[in-house]
């Protein structure tokens, strides 16, 4: 039995321990009944949210057993439906029957559309669609977390580059629905869901609309703030700049805690200020960027989300390399993708365009004069002083220097390009491959490719003892010449910890925050599922079921499902989890759901992290303890990869912060940041 809250698999007495919930249908007539099962696979719980054309269910596949949103095509004010009858709809006119129809229609062609973006991580993945009950229904995946407008209430702001960050993989995502003539139009906060992982997904294609070149007849879709004056107009000109218009002012609003001021008053009169001007810390590029994005006519804004993903790129890759960006106007990145469009250098979009050049002839005539009178006045001066044109002349250096002066163009006229820096710079080093190696030969690799190692002793029993089984950056990635490169050492197991050897040499000495005895003070040693058992050993299940995983992570691939009151072979120990063999399978299962004691109490829960379970930084560089859930508030301390943490329940938390014990000091960490699979890919975008 699942409740119909949570869709989540519940006891015969109708009480949720998952959303802690009764679990009681919402009787609305003019929706499915709960309970309902659509193309005999989806069963329909209650509605999670209702448009002007649609509503949208939490669901259950129940051949692949997970949650998942349901959206049902419900045009309000077309269509009938008493559920008390059935949950077919009904249509009472012709003119219903056609508007119904030609909009069910579409409804199921940007379904295919969105389908073929199912490996984009942007936006919402459907996993089908199909006709029931006399309409038309898209399968979504279920989305953990909140809406981005939930959270901006929770914390008003974000920080600029972060949010730029955040938003690359759903501007990719639309830059391939644009490609198949679908624009969205209605990119907004309420719309994007902010995940558990900190991830962004776009949501919501109830207004999607095809759109061709020179079609202007679309109905007018309007979110005050967030519409592009095109969208007021029936026949205005829309397409992908009108989404580019959407996502800018979203990014406006996460940076600001601003909603833009709405686009007709400002094609009246535009008062919007820049970020910087309200006292926000954001990048000259990419605040040139979200105003060109922003620009209240259509002709005058970003074309695309090729050009617009282009223009973030750029302004982040320079912020990572570290060059010098001066402040510049939007006009010049309009002026720049204007040349683009004319057939110039694609390449050219990513930086300002140079100032007009002026006529040469002043210029010419003016350094040959100058070199005619520095001439002239060398002469005499030789004349008049015999021998001094010897190597301690100051005449000769001055004359050396009017010239020089006299053939550079004044730095005043120069305009400042994107790619200025203060120095050179340097050619980047593809990192190499050392997984593998032993730690002498890593360094020495890392060495001959002008890398400097950053050794981190992990005990393993896993891997060969004074073997390098992992490291940061991955090979194959390009990076500055000495850069750090963190190489992870197997030592192995406690039990057979070996005297120090010459491989101890190459533990860090603290400077990094880890001095390769955080294993000493890892929290796993005291850790609330310390295994009493030993090889061999029968453990029954006391859950409704739980998942047979491939790794030791909530997160991990299934590979079998165990009954509650079912045995397993208990094999190893691992962190929260047990190593066990099930049905000929070996595989890791959540440790608090199995005991020795078939007649132990059931344990409930939801499978998330319970206060005690041992997690792991993933950060790349790393992450900042904090003294509350702010990334404005104190710092305590660093927490570098890998490293353990003991997290803590915490009611106050909004989900994005997690409350952890680190080295016996408590505080907050951006959730997003941490892994229960200790060896998960490190995220490269730190707070």
């Amino acid at each position: 039995m699942y409740c119909f809250n949570c869709m989540n698999l519940i006891g015969d007495d109708g009480y949720c321990p998952h959303c802690r919930k009764n679990n009681i249908p919402r009787n609305i007539a003019h929706h499915l009944k709960s309970g309902t099962v659509l193309n005999n696979k989806y069963l329909i719980g209650n509605a999670l949210g209702e448009g002007g054309f649609g509503i949208t269910y939490i669901g259950r596949d129940l051949t692949l057993d997970v949650r998942v949103a349901v959206k049902e095509y419900y045009p309000s004010g077309y269509v009938n439906r008493n559920n008390t009858v059935n949950n077919s709809i009904t249509l009472d006119t012709e003119k219903q029957r056609q508007f119904f129809q030609k909009g069910k229609d579409r409804f199921l062609q940007e379904a295919r559309s969105l389908a073929r973006l199912s490996d984009e991580n942007g936006v919402v993945l459907v996993r089908d669609y199909f006709e029931n009950c006399g309409t038309a229904y898209i399968v979504m995946e279920y989305l953990d977390g909140i809406t981005l407008q939930q959270y901006l209430r929770q914390h008003r702001t974000m920080e600029a580059e972060s949010v730029f960050r955040m938003m690359l993989p759903m501007i990719s995502a639309l830059e391939r629905m644009h490609n198949a003539h679908i624009i969205h139009r209605d990119i907004s906060p309420d719309n994007i869901m902010y995940l558990r992982d900190g991830s962004l997904k776009l949501m919501d294609f109830g207004s999607a609309r095809y759109f061709t070149n020179g079609e202007k007849d679309m109905s007018v879709m309007i979110k005050q703030g967030y519409a592009p004056e095109e969208q007021y107009r029936r026949n205005g000109d829309q397409g992908p700049w009108t989404d580019v218009y959407g996502l800018c002012a979203t990014i406006y609003k996460c940076i600001t805690g601003e909603i833009p001021e709405d686009s007709l008053t400002r094609a009246h009169d535009d008062t919007l200020q820049k970020p910087s001007e309200l006292g926000i810390s954001i990048d000259p590029q990419l605040e040139a960027t979200l105003m060109y994005g922003l620009a209240v006519h259509q002709s005058d804004r970003c074309q695309s989300m090729t050009e617009l993903k282009r223009l973030i790129t750029s302004a982040l890759e320079r912020i990572r390399l570290g060059a010098f960006a001066a402040p510049y106007a939007v006009t010049q990145l309009r002026d720049g993708a204007a040349q683009n469009a004319h057939g110039s250098d694609d390449k050219g979009a990513e930086e300002p365009p140079a100032q007009k050049k002026k006529s040469a002839v002043p210029i010419v005539i003016a350094i040959l004069t100058v070199l005619l009178l520095a001439g002239i006045g060398v002469l005499i001066f030789m004349l008049l002083n015999p021998g001094g044109s010897g190597n301690g002349s100051s005449s000769g250096v001055t004359a050396t220097q009017a010239e020089t002066a006299a053939t550079q163009k004044p730095t005043a006229t120069q305009a400042p390009t994107v790619q200025e820096t203060t120095q050179a710079p340097r050619e980047a080093v593809e990192v190499p491959d050392v997984i593998g190696m032993s730690s002498a030969q890593a360094i020495n690799a890392l060495s001959e490719k002008g890398l400097v190692a950053k050794p981190t002793s992990v005990q393993d029993s896993s891997h060969e003892k004074d073997q390098v089984f992992d490291q940061t950056p991955k090979s194959g990635t390009e990076v500055e010449p000495g850069a750090e490169i963190v190489i992870y050492i197997a030592e192995g197991s406690e039990e057979t910890q070996q005297p120090a050897t010459a491989a101890s040499t190459v533990k860090n000495d603290g400077g990094s925050g880890n001095n390769g005895t955080s294993d000493l003070n890892d929290p796993r040693t005291a850790s609330k599922f310390t295994s009493p058992h030993s090889a061999g050993d029968t453990l029954y299940c006391r859950g409704d079921w739980v998942t047979l995983r491939d790794r030791e992570s909530r997160f991990g691939e299934s590979l079998d499902t165990i009954k509650g009151g079912q045995s397993v072979t208990y094999l190893d120990t691992a962190y929260d989890f047990y190593k066990v063999r099930f049905n000929g399978k070996e595989g890791y299962v959540l440790a608090e759901y199995f005991s020795s004691d078939p007649a132990s109490p059931i344990v409930t829960g939801d499978g998330t992290y319970v206060d005690g379970t041992i997690l792991f930084c993933v950060a790349s560089d790393y992450l900042t303890l904090r003294e509350s859930p702010s990334t404005s508030s104190g710092a305590i301390t660093k927490i570098y990869p890998r490293e353990a943490v003991r997290f803590i329940r915490d009611a106050e938390g909004d989900g994005s912060f997690a409350k952890v014990e680190y080295k016996g000091q408590t505080g907050y960490v951006l959730g997003k940041f941490l892994n229960d699979y200790k060896y998960a890919d490190l995220k490269s975008d730190t707070e």
